[in-house]
């Protein structure tokens, strides 16, 4: 069997002790009383009265357990946002670099081009191709455009 948590320790006490005030009062209320109809009257409006300060304690404590979740998954989902604002970053860095390998292998092609090494469009793009591939497989960049 586990052992109870702090806090329904402090819980399974509070509701004890209700009980007993509930136990005296009641017996009080059985003593004291001057006739039948009125201890009757008397133990169904202190029950009625107990019950709601029972409500009112677990009330309480439902609602604070409730704030200590809500401020749990606060903290994790903050966590995940600034995880996922990291990728974003990592993402738009690659992207750049994909970008500008992109470019340095247009330009070259293009250099090649006004050369006279290649002479048509479809020839440009496929050395276009090689140079980006071959730049990526230097870099470590696998992404193509």
């Amino acid at each position: 069997m586990s052992r109870p948590k702090k806090g329904r320790i402090g819980i399974h006490v509070a509701v004890a002790i209700i009980l007993v005030i509930a136990l005296t009062g009641a017996t009080l209320a059985v003593i004291h009383a001057s006739s039948t109809g009125l201890v009757l009257f008397e133990l169904i409006a202190f029950s009625v009265g107990i019950a709601a300060l029972l409500l009112a304690v677990l009330g309480s404590v439902s609602a604070s357990y409730q704030m200590r979740m809500v401020q749990r998954i606060s903290r994790e989902v903050h966590a995940a946002i600034n995880e996922l604002k990291d990728i974003d970053k990592t993402n738009e860095a690659i992207h750049r670099r994909i970008n500008q390998d992109y470019e340095l292998a247009k330009d070259i092609a293009e250099a090649l081009h006004e050369a006279g090494v290649i002479d048509d469009e479809t020839g440009r793009r496929v050395v276009t191709r090689n140079i980006e591939h071959k730049i990526r497989s230097r870099t470590g960049s696998t992404h193509t455009k």
